[in-house]
């Protein structure tokens, strides 16, 4: 691997690399990719910055793709599954490709001497974006089923009827 990131200008503050794959597996690569594309522009390297980025907006249709998902399979241990496999998949092709491509750079050039990013305002942002996420999932499944609830209670209904 060849190492054209620039030097960064002294006391360049860093999120760290590492903590942020660690996020990920909580958070979704969204959140570590959002955040190395972050590192890298204070890096002053913008082709990588970009590619995070990439990864970043990827991981975000990955997550409206859960969305569309859950209202077009209506058996939800195909959905999870599905929904867990790709996860798992994107996280693994993130990680091997431009995550500890990030961490390896930082640990050549700066070691562990460099100044650290805060990480209480990120994380606070990525834990209302999952809350929010994990709202809108599961008010679309139980719109699904109280609306699916409805029908089955309509035709009960007009069977009671007769």
């Amino acid at each position: 691997m060849s190492d054209e990131t620039p030097v960064p200008p002294r006391g360049t503050a860093l999120w760290n690399p590492v903590a942020a794959v660690w996020w990920s597996l909580l958070l979704t690569p969204v959140f570590g990719a959002w955040l190395h594309a972050l590192n890298w522009r204070s890096l002053g390297d913008a082709r990588r910055q970009q590619r995070s980025a990439r990864w970043m907006l990827v991981g975000l249709g990955i997550l409206l793709a859960y969305l569309l998902l859950d209202g077009l399979v209506h058996d939800a241990t195909v959905a999870n599954a599905i929904a867990r496999a790709t996860g798992v998949a994107f996280w693994l092709a993130w990680y091997l490709g431009p995550a500890r491509e990030q961490v390896q750079v930082v640990r050549a050039r700066h070691g562990q001497a460099y100044r650290r990013r805060r990480w209480g305002r990120v994380l606070g942002r990525a834990w209302l974006a999952a809350i929010a996420y994990a709202l809108l999932s599961a008010d679309r499944k139980s719109t699904r089923l109280n609306s699916s609830h409805g029908y089955i209670s309509y035709a009960v209904f007009c069977l009671k009827k007769k």
